[in-house]
């Protein structure tokens, strides 16, 4: 039989038995899931969604107390914590309305709550808001502190003076008809303010009664009021005691309005409602809800109960038909085993002679079935191996003896390679000293050139200064006559003076020292300004002719610039042309020094060509292509 219908039979048994294991599992396991889903799907989630509502419940419970604390916000947080438990709700009623008696408790609880909330909304949040009694309070406060203090400070005032009246009064009679029984009206005033705001604030906090109390002292305030005003005939006691009685009337005006908008049993009252029902209504879902959750608990214990037992039973079937698919494996393996590998065994002491070199003896196999091909074609291979290992042989040899006879040519050509390229470079570096001399020509012309414009440009300046010397010799020669013609008026005047200090006698002679001592002077003043128009005349005549030179020198330094340009531009012309003539130079050492670096290559291949033919040689040496006796 062949390997393949060997395979093919022993794991189609081995894959048929699997199956059977595979879809006894798989029973088994739907079962198992069964009741997984029973527990999972109803009774753990039904004990869930209790806790959540039984949670929401209390959410909505605390959301009230918080709500009657002050914290007007939570009315909001009331309606999504309802519509929280009507969600929990939805899903726990479809998971227990299996049986009469839990459809009816779930009913129950809809039935509460949803009567609770519609309290809630009615008697609480409808008639109680916790701002409008921070609002009470604070405007008690303001009433307090504002016009309160403001009409006891007054009438504490008013009731200070009349005391001063009374004390300052010489008449005991107008003191027991007046001042006296004002002073006792202004103490019963103030005391009358004090009970009504007192009593105002105790309304505020919850006390009803203290709004008949409030009532009693605002009457008794207008009854002293009244008995007061004929007592006060002075004008600014009676503007006082309207001030008074203005404040009086602002006072109870927003005591009367805080008392028709407020309601201070409406907090009291919806506590009450709260305790009640978290006293009797609530404590009753409460004791369903934990009963259906410890129902619901139990059941899901049985249900795992009878899940753990199964999965047991799932366990030992398992194991034992692993330990059956073992043994049918290990009788399907080593009947495949006993087909196998001897032949394999075979191959390999085959495969073990050709690794050594050894294609002398074919492999013998005689079995019909995939390992016998494989045999026939391993010989196959093997007998054509051997007859290429002949023809590389052969090859191999010939190879080296053309290899030897090109390296001998490759070498010849090297040498006359390498003198040429020898040759090519000492040209080269003649002309490469040439280009340096030109090189250094062209840049001193063009180092001559630029000094040469620079020497021009000097003289030209200099030309230029010369003539502003002329100019300024000029302009001094001109002044000096100036200086001349003052020295010559200042002698005249001085000869003058004398004359007239000679006629003055004895008066005259220290005028007379003076006219000479200027006389001098001028004398000294015309000598040196004659001889600075002598040296300024001779300044001009030596500039003027300097001038003249440079004017001269002019034209030939520009020719010697022009001269010295175009010698730069042959210069470069002829750079130009030796840098042409060094390129092709190099060109052509290049390609001498390649065609012998090519010859060298050429012989060291024509080498290792020979090198190579004689270790393919040695390498089919390592073969034994025929056995020898």
């Amino acid at each position: 039989m062949k390997i393949k219908n060997q395979l093919f039979l022993g794991f189609g048994t081995l894959i048929l038995f699997l199956l059977v294991v595979v879809i006894s599992i798989l029973i088994l396991n739907t079962k198992s899931i069964k009741y997984a889903n029973e527990t999972s799907t109803d009774d753990v989630p039904g004990a869930i969604h209790c806790l959540f509502i039984l949670d929401e419940i209390n959410d909505m419970n605390s959301n009230t107390l918080e709500y009657l604390s002050g914290e007007d916000d939570e009315s909001i947080a009331f309606e999504e914590n309802y519509k929280e438990f009507l969600d929990y709700y939805s899903i726990l009623y479809k998971l227990e309305s299996a049986n009469a008696k839990d459809k009816a408790n779930m009913d129950l609880i809809d039935k509460t709550v949803r009567e609770y909330v519609q309290v809630i909304r009615d008697e609480v949040f409808a008639k109680y808001n916790p701002i409008h009694e921070v609002k009470s309070r604070k405007k008690a406060d303001d009433l307090k502190n504002n016009e309160g203090t403001e009409l006891i400070k007054l009438l504490a005032k008013l009731g200070h003076e009349e005391y001063n009246d009374a004390l300052r009064s010489g008449d005991l009679n107008e003191s027991l008809k007046d001042d006296i029984p004002g002073l006792i009206y202004y103490f019963d005033l103030q005391n009358s303010v004090t009970n009504m705001l007192f009593s105002l604030s105790e309304y505020v906090s919850g006390e009803v009664e203290s709004k008949k109390y409030y009532t009693l002292f605002s009457e008794k305030f207008i009854k002293t009021l009244k008995a007061l005003k004929p007592l006060e005939r002075k004008s600014t006691e009676i503007k006082q005691l309207q001030l008074a009685e203005n404040l009086f009337n602002t006072i109870k005006k927003e005591a009367d309005q805080l008392f028709n908008t407020f309601n201070p049993t409406a907090k009291r009252d919806a506590i009450a409602l709260v305790d009640k029902y978290e006293n009797e209504t609530f404590s009753k879902i409460e004791q369903l809800l934990d009963e259906s959750v410890v129902a619901e608990v139990n059941e899901a214990s049985i249900g795992l109960s009878k899940l753990v037992a199964f999965l047991k039973r799932i366990n030992i079937i398992a194991i034992t038909l692993t330990i059956l698919t073992i043994l049918l494996s290990g009788i399907v393996i080593f009947s495949i085993i006993r087909s196998i590998i001897p032949p394999l065994n075979k191959g390999l002491i085959f495969a073990q002679a050709l690794s050594q070199g050894d294609f002398s003896d074919p492999l013998s196999i005689d079995k019909k079935n995939e390992i016998g091909i494989l045999a026939y074609s391993l010989n196959e291979m093997m007998l054509k191996v051997k007859n290429v290992l002949e023809a590389i042989t052969t090859s191999s040899q010939q190879v080296k003896g053309g290899a030897a006879q090109v390296s001998i040519s490759s070498q010849v050509l090297s040498t006359g390679s390498s003198e040429q390229a020898s040759t090519v470079e000492q040209v080269a570096s003649s002309i490469e000293e040439v280009t340096a001399g030109v090189l250094q020509n062209q840049e001193n012309s063009h180092k001559a050139a630029i000094i040469t414009k620079q020497v021009e440009t000097g003289i030209q300046e200099v030309a230029s200064l010369s003539n502003e010397t002329v100019e300024a010799n000029k302009a001094i020669s001109e002044k000096i006559d100036i200086i001349t013609d003052i020295a010559y008026q200042t002698n005249i005047l001085a000869l003058n003076a004398a004359v007239e200090a000679a006629r003055a006698g004895e008066y005259g002679k220290g005028f007379s020292v003076v006219a000479a001592e200027i006389r001098k002077l001028a004398e000294i003043s015309k000598n040196a300004a004659e001889e600075i128009v002598s040296k300024t005349n001779m300044a001009y005549q030596i500039s003027e002719k300097a001038e003249n030179k440079l004017n001269k020198m002019l034209p030939e330094l520009a020719n010697s610039s022009l001269l010295i340009h175009e010698i730069s531009s042959s210069g470069k012309e002829q750079s130009s042309a030796i840098n042409q003539v060094n390129t092709a130079i190099m060109q052509l050492n290049n390609l001498a020094q390649n065609s012998a670096s090519n010859s060298e290559e050429l012989a060291a291949s024509a080498e290792e060509m020979s090198s190579q033919s004689d270790f393919l040689l040695q390498t089919t040496e390592f073969f034994t292509l025929y056995k020898t006796n």
